[in-house]
């Protein structure tokens, strides 16, 4: 029967329901992780480990689709997706209510096979970073992905626009430079060139 619906479902044009995502969102509304705030979203590729739940009260939680068991510390704030969809970077998340963050490190997440997350080892926020006295974290941090993979970097900014690019290799996740510079504010899209650039609001950073 489930094989005969999802045939009528393709043959509709309609997109077939995920398992894993149908089991995992029976589980949360069964006991859910936060109190108020919107409904949770979950998100994935069926073929990824891991599926994503956004809540405005806990930002992003990260599940093991096999188990549906949490995994990773705390809420997660922007999730980059790598262009071969295999991992994803994972900034801390500034949560609005409280005004902290959940916890002061990124991480990386493997999306494919086995689920997990790894911190990534940049210069640390500093916990007289983590709260902040309105909406605006002190420190504000962001992630961006090479097009073809090869490299990452992460942007650190304080109100006063000083900040640190850091970039880091994928295949072993070495950190290869570190550039300190003052920005713009407000910083507008961030993204990373091939070359190790880092392209903050329309202005290159050569880090490399």
């Amino acid at each position: 029967m489930t094989s005969l619906l999802m045939l009528l479902l393709l043959a509709v044009g309609a997109d077939p329901v995920d398992a894993g995502i149908e089991r995992l969102r029976h589980r949360i509304e069964a006991n859910p992780p936060f109190a108020g705030g919107s409904e949770p979203e979950f998100w994935g590729q069926p073929d990824w480990a891991v599926i994503f739940m956004s809540q405005s009260r806990r930002g992003t939680l990260l599940y093991d689709r096999a188990s549906s068991k949490r995994i990773g510390d705390g809420g997660y704030g922007d999730i980059i997706v790598a262009p071969d969809d295999k991992w994803a970077l994972a900034t801390p998340w500034f949560n609005p209510f409280t005004l902290c963050y959940d916890d002061l490190r990124p991480a990386r997440v493997a999306l494919t096979r086995r689920a997990s997350v790894r911190r990534v080892a940049i210069t640390p926020l500093k916990e007289a970073d983590r709260c902040s006295d309105d909406i605006t974290p002190a420190r504000a941090l962001a992630a961006a992905i090479a097009p073809d993979g090869k490299r990452y970097a992460f942007l650190q900014v304080s109100r006063d626009g000083n900040g640190r690019i850091e970039l880091f290799r994928s295949r072993d996740n070495k950190r290869v430079a570190t550039f300190d510079a003052t920005f713009a504010l407000p910083l507008g899209d961030i993204t990373l060139a091939s070359d190790g650039a880092l392209v903050v609001g329309g202005k290159r950073y050569p880090v490399l």
